[in-house]
């Protein structure tokens, strides 16, 4: 499994990563036939991660947002989403971006990544996630939003 650290900052990307080159660094990332889950809440992950394994067939990268820029925090998030992904049983490369905020990770995906986000549903005033979901839909990318206000493991499509 891969330990890649990207970075952004300010709302700019320092390392741009698109589908391509996910999957060129390892064979598990992004392109055809492959999901990017975007670690959100860990309830939120595990319901994203659960419907990536439905749809990439266990080829999953997880982008992990992560203030910390030092060493032991970055390894102990590896770890712990490296854990998470093994107890749903999705292989995953995990990948810790060191950023302010969690929309800054919009930056280091192109329009062809097919994303996975996980979290609460609201109809009126839209979660952190559903806002995420939205940006990336609007970008062109296609989003899955698994909603972990329903049922384990159900999931559905991002209405942008």
């Amino acid at each position: 499994m891969s330990n890649t650290v990207l970075a952004a900052s300010h709302g700019r990307a320092l390392a741009s990563v698109s589908a391509q080159d996910v999957a060129r660094r390892d064979p598990s990332g992004a392109g055809a036939g492959r999901a990017v889950v975007l670690a959100t809440t860990p309830d939120g992950t595990v319901h994203a991660l659960r419907a990536a394994k439905d749809l990439a067939e266990d080829r999953v990268t997880v982008l992990v947002p992560c203030r910390a820029a030092g060493t032991l925090q970055i390894t102990a998030a590896h770890e712990h989403y490296r854990l998470l992904a093994a107890r749903e049983g999705v292989t995953a490369s995990i990948h810790v971006c060191v950023c302010r905020r969690p929309g800054d990770l919009l930056r280091l995906l192109d329009g062809e990544a097919s994303v996975v986000i996980g979290g609460r549903q609201r109809r009126v005033w839209p979660t952190t996630e559903q806002r995420l979901a939205r940006r990336l839909a609007r970008r062109g990318c296609t989003v899955t939003f698994a909603d972990v206000t329903r049922n384990a493991g159900a999931h559905g499509n991002c209405h942008a």
